[in-house]
């Protein structure tokens, strides 16, 4: 006959040891895993939406549209609502990281299918200036005001110039005032309207008007200037770089 006996309590408190073990080994890697996953979902929501405006300025002169229309803040009259006959999957507009509420600069914040907190924004001042007539002619330091109409041709080089990215709330008096739907370059620091550098483990995905997306490490040291109307990475957000606006 066969010896049955059960496991004592010393073999089982060593089996639970060597699972415990691996759960520690294992639990970086598939974090990771995680992470890399979402970037890539990421990647591909940007580059669908640069496939769409790629069909949307053939269909209007090769003008980008605008950031915002007249009118309230709401999907319709946005950039997103421009796209929408082009990219009809409102899923597109959420970063898979957005799936549970974040806290960016103090304020926690939700992603909702809204004018206010979607999960991308757009390169407002250089390729999508808005059409309300109270910003018509809003300018800027260094001579570089606000464009509209801004056309696919006269981007010097697509392939450096942003064009969307995951994108911060507009933060106001440590407020959550909304509008995640635009990049805006000259007053990123103080409203903290730039790329969000956090989502994806300290890196964010951006995608450009050659239609690639890229995942950039912490950009807030590689791509969002360091201090508003500065001239740092300008290339990668003036569709002229026109660097030679600042004194060396």
């Amino acid at each position: 006959m066969h010896d049955k006996r059960a496991f004592t309590l010393m073999e089982l408190l060593v089996v639970l040891a060597i699972i415990a073990l691996l759960v520690a080994i294992l639990s970086p890697a598939l974090r990771w895993g995680d992470v890399t996953i979402r970037r890539t979902v990421c990647g591909s929501n940007l580059r669908q939406y640069c496939t769409a405006m790629a069909m949307y300025t053939e269909q209007n002169k090769q003008i980008f549209p605008s950031c915002h229309a007249q009118g309230p803040v709401i999907v319709e009259t946005t950039w997103i609502g421009a796209l929408h006959p082009f990219a009809p999957n409102k899923k597109l507009s959420q970063c898979p990281a957005l799936d549970r509420s974040r806290e960016d600069y103090g304020v926690e914040w939700d992603w909702a299918f809204t004018g206010s907190h979607l999960g991308y924004g757009y390169n407002m001042w250089f390729l999508g200036g808005s059409h309300e007539p109270r910003r018509q002619g809003e300018g800027a330091m260094a001579g570089i005001k606000m464009y509209r109409d801004t056309r696919v041709s006269s981007v010097k080089q697509p392939g450096m110039c942003l064009m969307f990215a995951d994108s911060n709330p507009r933060i106001i008096g440590g407020r959550d005032t909304g509008c995640t739907i635009s990049l805006f370059w000259p007053l990123i620091n103080r409203f903290k309207e730039g790329v969000n550098g956090s989502r994806h483990a300290s890196a964010g995905v951006l995608a450009f008007v050659d239609g690639h997306a890229e995942t950039y490490l912490d950009p807030d040291n590689t791509i969002n200037p360091p201090y508003d109307y500065a001239p740092h990475f300008i290339e990668n957000w003036d569709h002229l770089q026109r660097r030679h606006l600042w004194p060396p």
